[in-house]
């Protein structure tokens, strides 16, 4: 608690960043659902799905997959600054 009051504004600065952060992963994880159960909702239309060709199917799912790891790459990243972080400002 004695941090809080010696160093506040760096406490307030940490909290903003870890909220937009939380704020821009949850919009893109929704996002990434998103996308996800459009391609599935194509997948069930079997008459749709048939008319794509392999490239456009292939393209469809590398898109899904990309963003995905992209998401998951930058959860890793925010983990890490949080902990570095963590470190230089509480410890």
């Amino acid at each position: 608690m004695a941090f809080c009051f010696r160093n506040g504004r760096y406490f307030v600065k940490f909290v903003n960043m870890l909220m937009n952060d939380t704020t821009y992963l949850l919009d893109e994880s929704l996002e990434t659902l998103k996308r996800i159960r459009e391609l599935q909702d194509l997948m069930d239309n079997q008459t749709e799905w048939d008319k794509l060709s392999t490239v456009s199917i292939s393209m469809h799912l590398m898109l899904v997959i990309l963003v995905y790891i992209l998401h998951v790459v930058y959860q890793i990243m925010w983990k890490w600054v949080i902990v570095n972080l963590h470190h230089q400002i509480f410890v």
